[in-house]
Order: structure tokens, then C-alpha cells, then sequence
């Protein structure tokens, strides 16, 4: 079985490569991936260059992440599709984890695992609270 991560992009170039960095660096390998800049004004477009011909970018209007997910899942060819958002990782062994469980009964849909939580007390806007 083959897998299509779909990462949709707006303005989030400040964490674009740490995203596809956590995509590429899976113990095991995506097929593909997609990112569907939604009309990004920040650059993120000029970061994912860097990438080359491992990742496919496609450009759309601003539409919002929802239409930016369905554009990856028509331009997609995976068996199985993966979504990351643009300001988000994945621990290494994420599809490794992940992938067996639809590939050994084709009746389950969809697979989703813990998350953890955090913030970027740097990020523009952002005011963390001390704790109490």
C-alpha cells in the first residue's frame, strides 16, 4: 500500500520545515507528499524549494484548510491518505505505527493516534501564562 501525506499551507512558513522534516524523516517512508499552499502571503512556498522533488506543492486561492485537504485528496495517489497540518510533526514512527492496522482489515477507515499538545511562546500574538 502506498501513502499520500497532505499538508495544507497558510502562512505558516515559520513551521513548514519542521513539518516536512518530520514527514521525510518516518521509519516509514511516505509515498507522497502534497502540500496545498492556500494562498500563503508569508513565503512558506519559497521554504518548501528547498525540497526539491520530494515534496509537490500546488497553489489554490485562499479557501480555507478544509478546501485546501480536499484539493490534496483529489491530486492525491496514495492507497492511504495522511494528514499533517503545516504548523505541526510527527513523532518518527508515526506511519509505521499506523499504516499495518489499515492494511490488515480493509473494514477500518481511519486510524488516529495521541497528540501532545504545545505552544510556541515565541509565535507573533502569543502570551504565555506563568503557571500558578
Amino acid at each position: 500500500m502506498t501513502i499520500s501525506v497532505i499538508v495544507p499551507l497558510h502562512n505558516a512558513a515559520r513551521y513548514v520545515a519542521e513539518a516536512i522534516d518530520s514527514i521525510l524523516a518516518q521509519s516509514r517512508p511516505a509515498d507522497e507528499i502534497i502540500v496545498v499552499d492556500d494562498g500563503s502571503t508569508d513565503g512558506g512556498v519559497h521554504v518548501l524549494a528547498q525540497y526539491g522533488s520530494a515534496v509537490r506543492t500546488i497553489a489554490q486561492q485562499h479557501s480555507g484548510p478544509a478546501a485546501a485537504r480536499n484539493r490534496g485528496l483529489r491530486e492525491a495517489a496514495g492507497d492511504m491518505i495522511a494528514f499533517l497540518d503545516a504548523d505541526d510533526f510527527w513523532e518518527r514512527d508515526k506511519l509505521e505505527r499506523q499504516a499495518p492496522i489499515l492494511e490488515m482489515d480493509h473494514a477500518i477507515d481511519g486510524v488516529f493516534g495521541h497528540v501532545r499538545q504545545f505552544i510556541d511562546a515565541d509565535a507573533p500574538g502569543i502570551k504565555v501564562m506563568p503557571e500558578i
